[in-house]
């Protein structure tokens, strides 16, 4: 995948972003479940780690057929916003007060997620590199508007 030039080494940079932010969900996601209130919020995140799992899975896909190994690249963005749910989370004592705190850190993860998706994208289709795997994982993304995959049933804010 890297041969030397700046744009596809930013490439390589993007997935290795993209796949910290996954990681990073994925990890978290459990937490979030075990903290909603709704039955009907912890339904959502339990789907979304599930697509969460299988976005990790394609990039991975995506490294190893390139040859690649990830570098060590934190998605420090994804870092922060997991961080500000953290502090959030248990804010107001209710059940509703913590579940809208929850959906509200989902949007947030959500809309990071779709815009590093759309960035590593448009670098791909700029190298000629924008395969079908990429392609699937970017759709899965793009094509619910503002929300990623999981959070379109999330109740309404």
């Amino acid at each position: 995948m890297r041969t030397g030039t700046k744009l596809e080494d930013l490439f390589e940079e993007q997935l290795e972003n993209l796949l910290d932010a996954a990681k990073q969900i994925v990890e978290a996601l459990p937490k979030m479940v075990v903290q909603a209130a709704s039955e009907e919020l912890a339904t959502a995140f339990e789907q979304h780690l599930g697509k969460t799992n299988e976005q990790v899975t394609r990039l991975e896909i995506i490294f190893g057929r390139e040859g690649v190994q990830p570098g060590a690249r934190k998605s420090e963005g994804m870092q922060a916003l997991l961080s500000e749910a953290e502090q959030s989370c248990g804010v107001g004592g209710k059940p509703l007060a913590g579940d809208l705190a929850l959906m509200t850190s989902a949007r947030r993860m959500a809309h990071y997620a779709i815009a590093s998706y759309s960035a590593a994208c448009v670098l791909a289709e700029t190298l000629g590199q924008f395969d079908n795997t990429l392609a699937k994982i970017g759709d899965a993304l793009l094509s619910g508007g503002a929300s990623a995959p999981g959070t379109e049933s999330l109740p309404p804010m």
